[in-house]
């Protein structure tokens, strides 16, 4: 993972992606503009490219470095609630606050296309759009999902050994049981009330979380899967209503 945030090798990365990039977007669409207002829309578009190449460069980081760290073997488990194993929620959280990120970036890109005079049509802006509409929605959802997949064998490890360190606990606390008397209340209540804090401990390893997907990650990862969504469909309401039509002759 070292050797993966070498500057070098990134900025190698973000010009191999961004030139290509940029290049066939002012060869297919083009720029009219004349003066500084070419000078703004190259400067927009080479931001939006370069953010968009760092982005990628940081996601891939990420998902390496959730792919080495689920593999680890001498990461300190939470044999409770292995869900809040130190690195766990930390990769989960910069997972989605990265794909919100693409999110924002999807809508910088979108904007531009939609408010540059290009000189090409507008069936070529609405190709272009709907490329990098797919492309965001695509690089947002991986984002968001796999380096939460790549964790998730850490976590059912940490329920697993959890519950094997439960089970080992239980057999000593019913051989402590067996020693006790009959006549020995308050040692036997002491032994039943150290069963029942066990029985709840299960249950609560029964219980815990094996995956940092809950609801609200989800409303997340959906809501900005919604944006560049959502700003294509909102500039080409003829597509959408298209769409519609397909639906209406497809139904009975």
């Amino acid at each position: 993972v070292e050797h993966l945030f070498c500057s070098r090798a990134q900025n190698l990365f973000v010009v191999a992606f961004s030139l290509p990039s940029m290049l066939t977007l002012l060869v297919l669409l083009g720029l009219p503009f004349s003066g500084l207002r070419w000078v703004y829309g190259g400067l927009y578009g080479l931001l939006v490219v370069l953010l968009l190449a760092t982005g990628l460069w940081e996601a891939f980081g990420l998902i390496r470095l959730a792919g080495i760290y689920g593999k680890l073997k001498s990461v300190r488990l939470n044999l409770v609630e292995p869900i809040n194993t130190i690195g766990v929620r930390q990769i989960a959280d910069l997972s989605t606050a990265w794909g919100i990120c693409f999110a924002v970036q999807a809508l910088f890109m979108l904007i531009g296309l939609w408010t540059a005079e290009w000189v090409a049509s507008r069936e070529s802006v609405f190709y272009a759009s709907a490329f990098w509409s797919v492309f965001f929605i695509t690089i947002t959802a991986i984002t968001f999902l796999y380096p939460k997949a790549l964790i998730r064998p850490l976590v059912l490890r940490g329920k697993q050994e959890g519950l094997a360190w439960f089970q080992e606990r239980f057999r000593d606390a019913e051989q402590q049981i067996g020693e006790i008397g009959l006549m020995e209340l308050m040692r036997r209540n002491r032994a039943l009330l150290l069963l029942k804090e066990y029985n709840e401990l299960q249950v609560r390893i029964m219980m815990a979380r094996v995956s940092p997907l809950d609801i609200p990650t989800m409303l997340k990862l959906a809501g900005s899967v919604l944006i560049p969504a959502g700003v294509f469909l909102g500039q080409n309401p003829e597509f959408l209503n298209r769409v519609g039509e397909s639906i209406k002759r497809i139904l009975p």
